[in-house]
């Protein structure tokens, strides 16, 4: 692997063993995560797949810089800034301390590099399959029995168009419904309406033990959710031994997932909507669903994936979109998500979660 000469010299190695903790967040991240393992794919990007030619930037430098962007929720030149001025952040990025970082721009170059090699997001989507087999090898993890599955509404970077004939300001973001939200009318009522929203979806599969993200799709706003239910279910059977059951809100419930949950003899959780319980012989089918002990107990259980899409609005920038286009909210959505695992992984195997973020 093409390490920085400078970073792997005595004496910058010595220099970070003295300055930064044994017990830092980045130095324990660097032991437990193989950055060069997950860094492999990016090699065919780059002419001579660094054997020969002169030697480019560390793709693991700049793959571990726009980690570092997302688990802090920094612009890429912010995240420059800090690579720059933060010792921790230099020592994690293996670049000497008298070094500078890559700018923000040779950030920009690198994610285009991998986006025109792989011809979209698929490399970022293998990155975040890698991590999650990354941590299902760990010995100190064991998936829940179950699977949750749901969407989550990105907004869009920039408004929709106001006028009709006006050019789409991101042609891929597209009006969708997420919910619904109480609202008073002119005579102080309330009433439940619509929540629309103007960008992307988020469709995730989460184990319900430790809250890991094992599976995403994106897609633009309007996607209905139940039409990727079984694509989730079975990129997870795929990655992961076969689970126990899912459990989903009522946007999943739909006649084919339940059928499929009935053929593979798993769990079904799928919250049903008040027409299918009618009390007649018709629905009896349904009753059974409902009168189920996994129904019963994964009915409460919903709010574990809700935590999950809040950490990662709240904490890692998914509550809008930093690019424009559908390519590059993938990007930004399975980083997320890689992060949000990475982040999860450390709290479980060290119990100890990110520092704040001086330089």
């Amino acid at each position: 692997m093409l390490r920085n000469k400078k970073f792997s010299s005595w004496t910058g190695k010595s220099m970070y063993e003295a300055i930064v903790p044994k017990n830092h967040y980045l130095r324990k991240l660097n032991e437990l995560v193989d950055w060069a393992e997950l860094a492999e794919g990016i090699f065919p990007c780059y002419k001579g797949e660094f054997q020969t030619g002169s030697s480019p930037l560390s793709p693991v430098t700049l793959l571990k810089m726009i980690f570092l962007s997302y688990l802090y929720d920094k612009s890429d030149r912010e995240t420059e800034r800090y690579c720059n001025e933060n010792i921790p952040w230099k020592y994690f990025i293996e670049i000497a301390i008298d070094e500078r970082a890559p700018d923000h721009s040779s950030l920009t170059r690198f994610r285009n590099r991998i986006l025109i090699r792989y011809g979209g997001a698929d490399y970022f989507a293998d990155l975040l399959d890698k991590v999650v087999h990354l941590i299902a090898a760990h010995p100190d993890i064991d998936f829940g029995e179950s699977q949750i599955i749901d969407s989550s509404a990105v907004e869009a970077k920039v408004k929709r168009c106001r006028e009709k004939d006006e050019e789409p300001r991101d042609p891929d973001a597209r009006t969708g419904c997420k919910g619904t939200e109480k609202k008073k009318d002119k005579d102080g009522k309330t009433a439940e309406i619509p929540k629309f929203f103007f960008g992307y979806k988020k469709h995730s599969s989460v184990e319900n033990k430790h809250r890991f993200v094992t599976g995403t799709i994106v897609t633009s706003g309007e996607k209905a959710d139940n039409a990727f239910f079984r694509d989730l279910l079975w990129h997870d059977i795929g990655i992961r031994r076969m689970p126990a059951g899912y459990y989903a809100d009522k946007g999943y419930d739909d006649g084919e997932n339940h059928l499929l949950l009935n053929e593979l003899n798993m769990g079904d959780g799928i919250i049903l909507r008040d027409f299918r319980l009618k009390d007649d012989a018709r629905y009896a089918i349904w009753h059974m669903i409902a009168e189920s002990d996994y129904y019963k107990q994964k009915k409460n259980e919903r709010y574990k994936v809700e935590a999950v899409f809040g950490d990662e609005k709240n904490s890692h920038g998914m509550r809008k979109c930093r690019y424009i286009g559908l390519v590059k909210t993938k990007v930004q959505i399975y980083m997320t998500d890689i992060t949000y695992n990475l982040k999860k992984f450390m709290k479980v195997v060290f119990d100890i979660s990110p520092r704040a973020c001086t330089a």
